[in-house]
């Protein structure tokens, strides 16, 4: 019989209220039956390593090396101050990782990296920061996004049919300002008149 002991309160809360016991999908029981073990199906020790060489961090990188080989990620990261891993930093532990003394890959695609602590920790923070600012949309970079992934992502076009970006503060202000007397709500008198004027010009 499924157990719900280890289940979180909110998950059995919601079980009880949407299934009854007896009544629950195969894929639910399969869930709750502890007699089931979770396996996942991703092959064991792909990749594994050894690591010798513990004053640097380590990092898989993507470098398709294909019909089209695409070495941007690969040569940014030398540029930023990372290095191949060779031999005498780690010991590959499986056969899915090749060895030379100049690089350690794993299939056709993935190379090893390694970078001193603060160049590996100091691109995870200003990951992390960059992140941050996004969120906020009165940044610079929030705001670049926005142009970027919009289908208006030109200024001339913005500008053209008087569109902008309105960051939350403006907004709020705008809403702390608007009254009766010089806002139009939906559902109004001049709300309908706008759409069905609308409609007529379709």
């Amino acid at each position: 019989m499924p157990d719900f002991a280890s289940m979180p309160q909110s998950v059995q809360e919601q079980v009880r209220e949407n299934y009854p016991r007896g009544q629950w999908p195969k894929e639910l029981a399969i869930l709750f039956d502890d007699s089931i073990e979770a396996r996942p199906l991703n092959l064991p020790g792909v990749g594994q390593l050894q690591f010798k060489n513990t004053e640097v961090c380590y990092h898989w990188v993507r470098r398709p090396m294909g019909p089209n080989p695409d070495l941007t990620r690969y040569m940014q990261l030398k540029t930023a101050g990372f290095r191949n891993a060779t031999l005498e930093d780690v010991d590959p532990l499986v056969n899915s990782v090749n060895a030379d003394g100049t690089e350690v890959t794993c299939g056709q695609d993935l190379i090893l990296m390694c970078a001193p602590p603060a160049v590996y920790y100091g691109a995870i923070k200003a990951h992390q920061l960059r992140a941050i600012r996004m969120t906020n949309p009165s940044s610079a970079e929030a705001r670049d996004r926005q142009m970027k992934s919009s289908n208006y992502g030109d200024r001339a076009i913005l500008d053209a049919t008087r569109s902008e970006f309105i960051d939350e503060k403006t907004m709020a202000d705008f809403e702390q300002r608007a009254n009766p007397g010089n806002s139009i709500r939906e559902g109004t008198p001049e709300w309908e008149k706008i759409v069905e004027g609308a409609k007529k010009k379709k």
